[in-house]
C-alpha cells in the first residue's frame, strides 16, 4: 500500500496514473503520511487536526509532536491502538473542553470517544495494539519481526485508513450539528 504516500499534504495525487483517483480520501492522506514515516497516531492526527484548522480550530504547532508517544500502543507497549488514540486527541480538540466547569463538553468528549472505541472494537475485534498486529513492540525481536514481516502496510494502515475517515466524518457531523451515527 506504499502507493498512497503519492499524496500531498492537501490531498491531491502528484503521481497522476498511480494514485487510483486524483484526489484522495482522509485516510488515503493519512497512509502517506503513515507510509513516509509517521507512526499510527501522528498520521491520523495530522489529517484530522488540519482539517479542524480547516473549521477554525487552529492547532498545527501541536502536530504532530503531541502525537508521537502513541504510536505501537502508546509508547510500544501494546496498549491502545496508536491510530484510535489519533482519532482521540482530535475529538477532544474537536470539542475543544476548556473550562472545568463546562462538564457537558467533558462528557461529549467521554461519550463520542466511547463510540469510537465501541466501533473499532467491533470492526476489527480488539482496540490494543499487541492483539490487533501479534506483535510485542517492547521487544526488540519481534519490532525487527514487524518491520521485516511489513505488519505497517499490511494491517496497520487499515487502522489509520479506518479511524481517520472515521474521525473525519465525525468533525463533519459535529460542524452541522447532525448526531453521530457510524459503526
Amino acid at each position: 500500500m506504499r502507493w498512497k504516500g503519492f499524496y500531498d499534504v492537501e490531498g491531491l495525487c502528484i503521481f497522476p496514473g498511480r494514485c487510483g483517483s486524483l484526489v484522495a480520501t482522509q485516510g488515503d492522506r493519512a497512509l502517506g503520511f503513515f507510509a513516509s514515516g509517521f507512526n499510527c497516531a501522528e498520521s491520523v492526527f495530522l489529517v484530522l487536526s488540519d482539517r479542524l484548522s480547516k473549521r477554525g480550530k487552529s492547532c498545527t504547532c501541536a502536530v504532530p509532536c503531541v502525537a508521537t508517544g502513541f504510536g505501537g500502543g502508546i509508547g510500544r507497549s501494546g496498549s491502545t491502538c496508536g491510530a484510535l488514540s489519533g482519532v482521540v486527541l482530535a475529538i477532544g480538540l474537536a470539542i475543544n473542553h476548556d473550562k472545568v466547569v463546562d462538564v457537558e463538553k467533558k462528557y461529549k468528549v467521554y461519550d463520542l470517544v466511547s463510540k469510537v472505541v465501541t466501533d473499532f472494537e467491533r470492526k476489527f475485534g480488539s482496540s490494543l495494539c499487541a492483539t490487533l498486529t501479534g506483535f510485542n513492540l517492547r521487544e526488540k525481536e519481534e519490532r525487527l519481526r514487524y518491520r521485516s514481516q511489513r505488519v505497517q502496510d499490511k494491517m496497520c494502515s487499515k487502522f489509520v485508513t479506518w479511524c481517520t475517515d472515521y474521525g473525519a466524518h465525525l468533525i463533519d457531523s459535529l460542524r452541522e450539528g447532525k448526531k453521530v451515527s457510524r459503526s
